[in-house]
């Protein structure tokens, strides 16, 4: 049995960063799905509001991406984390308040998102920028592969719980439980006790515009970082297209209900979980970025399944399931190596800012794609919207193939 607990399980301040985030995201999923089912069924939002609601939760990225990596590099990283998390709880927790005093409405929803957005990115970047300050070098494929497993394990058990609390007590109440989780998520935090080295010192005046735009230059610089921030943009334009209807397609156009609707995540989303265990192997059998390209590849040929799912619930559930299945466990192979290679390529002093920067290029352009999506659907329709998002998504793919990545096979220094 104690063989079973090696490596990062025996590193306490990991299994705290690790129970944070587990905690949170099984929170997160829950808000994930009750927020556009609100909109959708309590608010009887059109395509175009759908929209703009996915775009209000990306935007902070668009607009903060880059400052908030330079932040993140100037300050301990754990304080800014427990800041986001107690700020996203009393934000997430005046959803259920206003719906009970009848206040609830699309623009609370809006704004709540964009402000709840924008404090998930601080955290995000500064979550990222963390790790590599509390494990080893080597360790890092192993540590994002276990973070990778809390947020499968959130995404398989978070909609499923969510779907009943939205069919029992509605979207909008369904939200306490997010709420609750980032209280629970920024006690764990609270305990870490690893000492953060010195965080770098304030810009001057005159070098700030430098300070902001060095991640921008690492990553556009380096060939490798380059190839993924590129497909990785071009997949988050077109996917977050997808997503911001997608909840309303299932409902209005396919008939889904909400408890089949958390049904198809969740048991679509057990790819996650085994994506998480086969990183390490499959980056090992294939090399690093073969491994990258493969998972996005059959990641992204797999949407192609939403575009056969109509007719009968009977048939129309099952096929959205081995999408989302299909779609899950490639894809979490890819996101575990990216992550892992970028960590490993950027300087610790830039963690902040390349993360930020990264963030900041491919989902910037997701903000873009999630409110075109809204523009699209109110004009062309659902499905066409749909069709076109769907089929897009595969230009990720292609920049791969035509990248440096197929011929990479080691990162510098990394001898697991």
């Amino acid at each position: 049995m104690k063989q079973l607990f090696t490596g990062l399980w025996r590193h306490a301040d990991f299994r705290r960063l690790w129970a944070g985030q587990t905690v949170s995201l099984l929170g997160s999923q829950v808000t994930a799905l009750a927020l556009p089912v609100a909109a959708a069924l309590t608010l009887h939002a059109s395509a175009l509001q759908m929209g703009i609601l996915s775009a209000a939760g990306s935007l902070p990225v668009l607009l903060f991406g880059l400052v908030v990596g330079v932040q993140v590099d100037r300050f301990r990283r754990r304080p800014l984390l427990i800041a986001a998390d107690l700020g996203r709880a009393a934000l997430l927790g005046s959803v259920p308040l206003a719906a009970l005093f009848g206040w609830l409405s699309i623009g609370l929803l809006y704004l709540v998102t964009f402000l709840a957005g924008t404090l998930t990115l601080l955290f995000n970047v500064a979550h990222v920028s963390l790790l590599p300050s509390l494990v080893q070098p080597q360790e890092l494929v192993e540590g994002n592969s276990k973070l990778e497993l809390s947020r499968s394990g959130a995404v398989i058990v978070g909609p499923g719980i969510a779907g009943l609390l939205i069919q029992i007590v509605t979207a909008p109440f369904a939200i306490v439980v997010d709420a609750l989780s980032f209280l629970g998520s920024a006690a764990f935090l609270a305990r870490i006790q690893t000492p953060e080295p010195a965080p770098a010192g304030t810009p001057r005046p005159a070098s700030a515009v430098s300070h902001l735009l060095a991640g921008l230059r690492v990553l556009l610089r380096h060939p490798i970082l380059r190839s993924f921030i590129a497909s990785l943009a071009a997949f988050n334009f077109l996917s977050y297209m997808l997503r911001a209807l997608y909840v309303l397609y299932l409902i209005t156009i396919l008939g889904v209900p909400p408890a089949l609707l958390g049904l198809i995540y969740a048991v679509g989303s057990v790819g996650f979980p085994l994506g998480a265990l086969f990183a390490g192997p499959v980056r090992k059998r294939l090399g690093t970025g073969p491994a990258i390209i493969w998972g996005a590849a059959v990641s992204n040929a797999a949407y192609l399944l939403i575009l056969l799912a109509r007719g009968p619930l009977g048939y129309t559930v099952p096929l959205l399931i081995a999408a989302q299945m299909l779609v899950s466990f490639p894809s979490a192979i890819t996101a575990i190596n990216q992550a892992s290679l970028r960590q490993i390529l950027t300087p610790r002093e830039m963690q902040g800012r390349v993360t930020g920067a990264s963030v900041f290029l491919a989902s910037g352009l997701g903000t873009v794609g999630g409110f075109l999506s809204g523009i699209a659907g109110q004009v062309i329709g659902l499905q066409t919207t749909i069709i076109i998002a769907v089929t897009g998504i595969q230009l990720g793919t292609v920049i791969l193939l035509l990248s440096p990545f197929r011929r990479f096979r080691e990162p510098p220094g990394d001898s697991a």
